[in-house]
């Protein structure tokens, strides 16, 4: 890693547009995110801290490294465009990363490394559908992050790499329906607001980005946290965001403007998870807060869980 690292870097120094040598950063940064996110697995969290020291490093130098926008973009692409031959075990192939299921409760949906999707009637146990998007060799193509929305109407995954963007697909046809790309990073983390309306992801570029899913366009940039955001949910009533971060911290976002509501920083450590209530029945001790303001609960590294009022912070 470290040695290859300075051997791409001198190269693109003398020549900034070398496709093999951007390649071959994206190979390490892939590798590294896979190290992070296998040493989160196992709760080794020096080791996690260890990798992701070294990814922002590659970060850096492909932020000094890439040609300004006015020279065309290099576009990532499999080093080999011919088919890619795979046996399907009706299963997945490598770790599962997210499960959802769907609105009329019929469906499970999974995706993981494997860089696919697959629906499964839950009465036959059976798998119904395969989605598969772009992919490539290594890690081009794996699935980080994957929701469905409330409605049922969408499905949207987010992985490697960023500039391959989020995928939003019709889930009753399994159709491609755009493709969002703003992120400069790995897509770690997805949802759908309550009322479908919104889609929010997180990323390993510090950004959380609120997207109009009618429009297929970002509505806002969520920018304050340093460092990667693993975590993200919608209150019940659509209108506030929270995400939250290796950085220690959540932040709780309006959906209207985009404006930060109020900095959540009682952790200690990375935060992993949130999830957002809106049944009173665990509301007691929490003054004035109603169904639609919602009780945010988060997961941390520091092995605690934190409730949060979902309005307020």
């Amino acid at each position: 890693g470290g040695t290859a690292l300075t051997c791409y870097q001198a190269v693109l120094e003398e020549e900034p547009t070398n496709a093999q040598a951007l390649a071959g950063l994206d190979k390490i940064e892939a590798r590294y995110q896979d190290l992070i996110n296998k040493a989160r697995d196992r709760g080794l969290i020096f080791k996690v801290k260890r990798y992701r020291a070294r990814l922002r490093k590659v970060a850096k130098v492909k932020a000094k490294l890439q040609p300004p926008a006015s020279q065309p973009q290099l576009k990532i692409a499999p080093p080999n465009t011919k088919p890619i031959l795979q046996i399907d075990p009706n299963g997945h192939l490598a770790k599962i990363k997210d499960i959802a299921f769907s609105a009329d409760g019929r469906y499970l949906v999974s995706a993981g490394y494997d860089k696919r999707i697959r629906v499964w009637d839950l009465n036959s146990g059976k798998t119904v559908r395969t989605l598969r998007g772009q992919i490539g060799s290594g890690s081009l193509g794996k699935i980080y992050a994957m929701a469905l929305s409330p409605d049922g109407q969408w499905l949207a995954t987010g992985g490697y790499p960023s500039q391959w963007g989020i995928r939003l697909y019709d889930f009753a046809s399994g159709q491609l329906v755009a493709v969002l790309k703003a992120h400069t990073n790995v897509v770690l983390s997805l949802a759908f607001s309550p009322n479908s309306r919104f889609l929010v992801s997180g990323s390993f570029d510090n950004n959380a980005i609120v997207w109009d899913v009618q429009q297929k366009q970002p509505l806002h940039t969520l920018r304050g946290h340093t460092d990667a955001i693993y975590a993200v949910a919608f209150t019940p009533d659509s209108k506030r965001v929270v995400t939250g971060s290796d950085d220690h911290n959540l932040r709780l976002w309006q959906v209207h403007n985009g404006e930060q509501l109020a900095l959540l920083e009682d952790h200690t450590d990375d935060v992993l998870t949130v999830a957002v209530s809106s049944n009173r029945r665990g509301f007691q001790g929490f003054e004035g807060l109603n169904r639609n303001d919602g009780l945010i609960a988060s997961g941390s590294f520091d092995h605690t869980i934190r409730l949060w009022h979902g309005r307020t912070g």
